[in-house]
């Protein structure tokens, strides 16, 4: 593959990296703001729905914490690559 084809799908990688890190993050932030708007109760049923609200952040922010590692790692292997030419 030549040069400017590596770069190209490196500079593609990046893009789509970017794309879904921003993705996750909207999704993170409509569980946050439902979490942030519900109230730990009492009440058995209220109690148990706040626990799944805390369960789903808590998984958005592992899934964010990989997104912003992949992006990373793409910016870098792109901006490596850049830097060669």
């Amino acid at each position: 593959m030549a040069e400017e084809d590596i770069v190209y799908q490196a500079k593609m990688k990046v893009e789509r990296a970017q794309r879904h890190y921003h993705s996750v993050l909207g999704r993170y932030n409509d569980l946050k703001a439902k979490l942030d708007g519900s109230e730990d109760s009492s009440d058995p049923a209220t109690h148990m729905a706040h626990g799944f609200k805390e369960m789903n952040v808590s998984d958005a922010e592992a899934d964010l914490r990989e997104a912003r590692d992949e992006m990373n790692a793409a910016q870098m292997e792109y901006a490596k690559l850049i830097k060669r030419d």
